[in-house]
């Protein structure tokens, strides 16, 4: 049953990722290695909505690390279909920080059993696209788990780079980097387990940056994160991050106006929307914001049209049902592409956060 909620889940969210995003540019795929225990480490900028990514373009179910004060009832049957791993800190308090010992064997079991595992190395999520100092925790799972296995373990870098994180209807550009396989620093490890831990850091930073359009933040970065505009959207990531070293950017134009129209194609569709906006305002930290729109959009959207569709076919026919439900599904899509023509891109205001 688990499974089966996960599959669903799963799919949902894969589908609902190509219709969320304007588009979605994947490279370096042939990176993940196939017959190999794998970790999954990639940048922190977009909430839950970082995991989420990452489990619907994993070849196979991805188990996840997640905060562990919401591991209450009546969401343990969920977190555990989800494939969610409790991880706690230490503002939880000493008692809580200690039980991370035990995440620590279950992730390395997790390895050995073949699932990869995916683990946020920055630790925590901020707003700059810039990436953070990495902890050491990522490699000490990957070489325990290397030594109860005996198998080949691979952590694979992902840049994940958002045009727009907190706006459907955005450009998204994910980027594979080269697999960092544990075995070449085994030796190492045998000597100096420290130095082992600090070059794997060192590898995964190096990768990471390779993998983001802007990896540090110098003096120029708030130049730099202009670069996220509309009108660069269809630039191929090696464009874009050659654009952002040379800080040769094109402006975008904003059309001012359109708000009446979009509030008036609000209408048909201001169930999921209300929801959507209820939703975001129960958290306090705007980094939140984009993975709750994209959750309601995902999974909420579909459940809604649905029982849309047979509300009014019970009501009225199902011949109407279906104009009326795909013509809401089709006022949805043309009141997003509005309000992007409207608004401002993240580099604006970014750097108020």
């Amino acid at each position: 049953m688990k499974g089966l909620f996960y599959l669903v889940v799963r799919s949902l969210c894969r589908v609902g990722a190509f219709l969320y995003f304007r588009g979605i540019e994947i490279n370096g795929q042939n990176n993940i290695p196939k017959d190999a225990l794998i970790i999954y480490a990639p940048n922190h900028q977009n909430a839950f909505l970082d995991a989420i990514l990452i489990g619907i373009f994993s070849p196979k179910p991805v188990s996840f690390f997640t905060r562990g004060d919401i591991f209450v009832e009546p969401y343990l049957w969920f977190l555990d279909a989800l494939n969610m791993l409790p991880v706690y800190r230490a503002l939880d308090g000493f008692s809580m920080a200690a039980q991370n010992e035990k995440t620590f064997d279950l992730a390395v079991q997790t390895l050995k059993n073949g699932k990869p595992l995916m683990i946020f190395p920055e630790a925590n999520h901020d707003y700059p696209y810039t990436l953070r100092t990495l902890s050491k925790g990522t490699a000490r799972i990957a070489f325990a788990a290397y030594e109860e296995s005996k198998k080949p373990v691979y952590i694979v870098p992902v840049g994940l780079n958002y045009f727009r994180r907190h706006s459907a209807r955005f450009k998204l550009i994910i980027n594979y980097g080269k697999s960092i396989p544990i075995s070449d620093h085994w030796q190492l490890y045998s000597e100096h387990k420290g130095k082992a831990l600090t070059a794997v850091r060192k590898s995964m930073t190096n990768l990471l940056k390779e993998s983001m359009v802007i990896p540090e933040n110098d003096d120029k970065y708030e130049q730099r994160a202009q670069v996220f505009t509309r009108a660069h959207e269809k630039l191929k990531f090696s464009e874009l991050k050659e654009t952002a070293k040379r800080l040769d950017f094109k402006t975008d134009h904003l059309i001012t106006g359109l708000k009446p129209l979009v509030l008036l194609l609000s209408i048909p569709n201001v169930v999921p929307l209300m929801l959507s906006k209820y939703v975001v305002s129960l958290f306090e930290d705007q980094i939140f914001e984009g993975s709750m729109k994209f959750g309601i959009a995902a999974i909420f959207c579909p459940i809604w049209f649905v029982l849309l569709y047979i509300f009014i076919g019970l009501t009225w026919n199902y011949n109407m049902s279906v104009i009326i439900v795909t013509a809401c599904i089709v006022l949805l899509f043309a009141r997003q592409e509005l309000k992007r023509l409207y608004t401002k891109t993240e580099h604006q205001f970014i750097t108020k956060w």
